[in-house]
């Protein structure tokens, strides 16, 4: 399965929430998915995406999130359970291309 670093999000406006989450992506090779994109890629093992964590500079890997009543979100998941490492993430340039 291909892994790719995520290292850039998009989110609604004044939105702070991982379920605000519209678009993951990586800045340095210019790409960017929809959130249910990314969420169909890896609910189907296609690709698994994944942030470098902070402190440990481990990989977290990107998890879908479903609650009940709510719409499917996605969340990194670390050594130690779920974590912000998502949110954490820059603002996806301009520059990168929305793929499908």
């Amino acid at each position: 399965m291909k892994e790719l670093e995520v290292n850039c999000i998009t989110k609604s406006k004044h939105a702070t929430g991982h379920e605000h989450i519209t678009q993951i992506g990586n800045n340095a090779n210019r790409w960017r998915l929809s959130h249910e994109i990314a969420i169909q890629r890896i609910e189907t093992k296609m690709e698994a995406y994944y942030t470098m964590d902070a402190v440990t500079r481990k990989r977290a890997y990107i998890g879908v999130v479903r609650l009940a009543g709510k719409a499917p979100y996605l969340r990194a998941f670390g050594y130690d359970g779920w974590t912000d490492e998502l949110l954490a993430q820059s603002e996806c340039g301009a520059e990168c291309v929305l793929v499908a």
